[in-house]
């Protein structure tokens, strides 16, 4: 009877008389893997990983949980304290304990110190160091050619 009730309220109505609130979540599809990150200093010692895998602390190395699954990619970085840290792009194959990244070939990293390391070479570096605070760098691998750029000095990097 109740139901028959609501489907003659939700005809005048509308259906949101009897509709319950329900909670949304964000759907967060790309974020840090915690299956894929050091040992050594990793998941289980000193690398935290916080808000749905979209924040690291610590020392230590995570990967993504999605690949570039196209020759274009794009995503950004925001940089909130100092430390030695890294972002770019790298195989997953890759040993996350073997810290800096960039050291060989299969990954290519901008670091906190504004160079960017692929295979044991400096291969760029911004003319100023990357700051902390609300710094935005920006990744965009175009056709296997890394570009990084820094969005609170406005300079970009293009190898």
């Amino acid at each position: 009877m109740a139901s028959c009730f609501k489907v003659c309220l939700d005809c005048v109505q509308g259906p949101s008389v009897f509709n319950s609130h329900v909670r949304l979540r964000e759907n967060v599809g790309v974020s840090l893997d915690s299956d894929h990150c050091g040992k050594r200093f990793g998941c289980r010692g000193n690398v935290i990983l916080l808000k749905d895998g979209r924040r690291i602390c610590g020392s230590g190395a995570a990967i993504g949980n999605a690949p570039l699954v196209q020759n274009k990619s794009y995503f950004e970085v925001k940089v909130q304290q100092t430390g030695q840290w890294g972002v770019g792009v790298a195989l997953r194959d890759i040993d996350p304990d073997l810290l800096p990244l960039g050291r060989d070939s299969k990954s290519c990293v901008l670091r906190n110190t504004g160079d960017v390391f692929f295979d044991d070479r400096l291969v760029d570096s911004f003319e100023h160091e990357v700051e902390e605070g609300s710094v935005v760098v920006s990744i965009r691998f175009d056709n296997f050619i890394f570009k990084t750029c820094q969005w609170s000095s406005w300079s970009c990097l293009e190898d």
